[in-house]
């Protein structure tokens, strides 16, 4: 067994819950075991963000650490659309606020794709208009909660799409 650490958004129960995998099982030992392609390798949990792997660090670094998508920063993200949430509903309400992406310039590389966060979901903007401040901040404040560790999957096209017929 190999330890890696992981100090980012990171939830195996919702990653294998939220429907993008079809290869990954929750063991009764509480592991979990993800396959994609030839390469398999069994996740469990040690607590404040350490990891048991029954690979290699080089597998992990070279395969596994790219499938989970853990070179990108979701907690860094999260953060952002948190501000624009609170900014957009402080605007609605008439008031005005300072963000952490005001305050730190490196953070406000995601701000273009993300100026409305409710814009980005089908329906919802028009719903968000509608709702008073609190009650928008209270349902998108809950959906980032919903989501929070999970991560978008660097699958196998072919081997998702299989999986997911099947």
């Amino acid at each position: 067994m190999t330890q890696i650490k992981i100090e980012d958004d990171f939830s195996l129960d919702k990653v294998i819950d939220c429907g993008q995998c079809f290869r990954a099982r929750k063991l009764e030992d509480g592991s979990f075991l993800f396959l994609s392609g030839e390469n398999v390798v069994r996740i469990r949990g040690c607590g404040a963000g350490v990891y048991d792997v029954s690979c290699s660090l080089e597998e992990w670094n070279s395969f596994w650490n790219g499938y989970f998508d853990l070179g990108r920063n979701y907690s860094a993200i999260r953060r952002i659309l948190q501000d624009k949430i609170r900014d957009e509903c402080s605007q609605k309400a008439g008031h005005s606020v300072t963000t952490k992406e005001d305050e730190d310039p490196a953070l406000s590389e995601h701000s273009g794709r993300m100026q409305s966060p409710a814009a980005e979901v089908p329906g919802l903007q028009e719903n968000f208009e509608t709702m008073n401040p609190s009650a928008a901040s209270d349902f998108l404040r809950n959906a980032e909660q919903a989501g929070r560790g999970i991560r978008i999957l660097r699958q196998d096209p072919w081997e998702m799409l299989i999986t997911f017929i099947i």
